[in-house]
């Protein structure tokens, strides 16, 4: 490398701080950003200062988090990538809280439609939830009850249901009302012969098949976009 090269790489590096501060900025702050690639935000603030040099696997992951290229992260040069339509999601965004509640439903098995029974609500971060394609007024989380579903979705975990989506629209998991009983987790999965499986993920339940005739009975309540629990 000459001495015009490591003047050129030196100056297109002076801006890299600026570049993960500007996906920091369309990440919804520092502190996110540094969560989201695991370490500490005093350690992004040391990348963004230039104090620090950031080795691959950091820049890897802002890459992949910003959804940039990674040429132009570090050298700042040629596309961005999809830059453009998270532009457009920050446009969106920065006409919006920073975070939106969504309303957490209890099911005591009542037939009573879902939106009666919140018992509370949690925050989540909007940009998040947009870039994933969801539309928040859409979203309900409800807690989910035994192993049927085990070990994809455990006895307690927070699921999140876009109520939108409330016919089957393709393999899934779906929250369903069973006779009048609790809503549950169920996977629907459409028949090679006609008619869907309703199948539990724990193998010592049974599946049950659907015919065409009866799906339209189904009472479907959403389907389930995202899960949480403790290990």
């Amino acid at each position: 490398m000459d001495n015009q090269d490591k003047l050129d790489l030196s100056q297109a590096l002076k801006g890299l701080g600026d570049r993960i501060s500007k996906i920091a900025d369309l990440m919804g702050g520092k502190k996110s950003l540094a969560r989201t690639i695991g370490i500490s935000e005093s350690q992004l603030y040391r990348y963004i200062s230039g104090d620090s040099q950031p080795t691959v696997e950091p820049l890897a992951a802002i890459a992949r988090c910003g959804q940039v290229h990674l040429d132009w992260l570090v050298l700042g040069e040629g596309p961005t990538g999809i830059a453009a339509e998270i532009n457009d999601l920050k446009a969106i965004y920065s006409t919006k809280q920073e975070y939106i509640s969504i309303p957490e439903l209890r099911d005591e098995g009542s037939t009573e439609t879902p939106s009666t029974r919140q018992v509370g609500k949690i925050s989540f971060n909007h940009f998040w939830l947009v870039k994933a394609g969801l539309t928040p007024e859409n979203l309900r989380l409800l807690r989910a009850h035994g192993d049927a579903m085990a070990p994809t979705i455990k006895d307690g975990d927070l699921l999140m249901i876009d109520i939108k989506q409330n016919t089957f629209d393709g393999d899934a998991i779906y929250v369903l009302k069973l006779d009048q009983q609790l809503m549950v987790p169920k996977r629907l999965q459409q028949s090679i012969d006609k008619g869907l499986y309703l199948v539990s993920d724990n193998t010592a339940y049974r599946e049950h098949h659907i015919p065409d005739a009866q799906k339209q009975d189904l009472n479907i309540i959403g389907k389930v976009v995202w899960a949480a629990g403790l290990l």
